[in-house]
């Protein structure tokens, strides 16, 4: 039985973050300028040696309600990322990852073998972990590219799906395969495995 959509945490998620952290940036950057601005004097205080300024930006209308719609959509995205990353913990709770046979030195590519309930085939994906520079940062990425399906019989057990791979793929002779298994019928694509 596949669970509901409300169990789809991809791409939305993703574009949620970076909606949330576009808003906080916006924030961040209009308080520096409003510091930076100029202002219009509003009161002169001879007693106390003081000018009080009034800000520019406080009069602008515009600015007003974009201020107002950001105060009120920064709490509800927030609450929305938190309930996403409740989600995300509670299926990776449930879903566990294992071995196939002996697992190699390099395990940089291989596959991975996806059982879910429901589903009546084992689905084999090839992966390579990689490493790529965002802003002079070094980050570990994973490429991953559908590879075949198997259906579930005594004749496609896992070892026996690995043997088959390595038959029909020269490029691993000893790839690492690792079988990833949930323990509910979450969406595939949204939730359990982007690629």
């Amino acid at each position: 039985m596949l669970l509901s959509d409300a169990w789809k945490i991809y791409p939305f998620l993703g574009e949620l973050v970076d909606h949330y952290h576009n808003l906080v940036l916006w924030k961040e950057n209009k308080k520096a300028m409003e510091e930076k601005l100029p202002g219009s004097i509003s009161k002169i205080d001879l007693e106390n040696m003081r000018i009080d300024f009034e800000r520019i930006m406080d009069k602008d209308e515009y600015l007003h309600e974009v201020n107002e719609i950001i105060a009120f959509a920064l709490p509800l995205f927030q609450q929305h990322i938190h309930r996403a990353k409740d989600m995300y913990d509670a299926v990776e709770s449930h879903v566990s990852i294992s071995a196939v046979g002996i697992v190699p030195v390099n395990t940089d590519a291989g596959y991975l073998l996806f059982r879910i309930p429901g589903m009546d085939n084992t689905d084999v994906f090839s992966y390579a972990l990689t490493i790529f520079e965002q802003a002079q940062i070094p980050y570990r990425g994973i490429r991953t590219q559908f590879v075949e399906s198997y259906p579930h019989s005594i004749l496609h057990y896992d070892e026996a799906i690995k043997s088959d791979l390595i038959r029909k793929h020269k490029a691993f002779p000893n790839p690492a395969t690792y079988v990833v298994e949930s323990k509910f019928a979450y969406p595939f694509r949204e939730t359990l495995f982007r690629w």
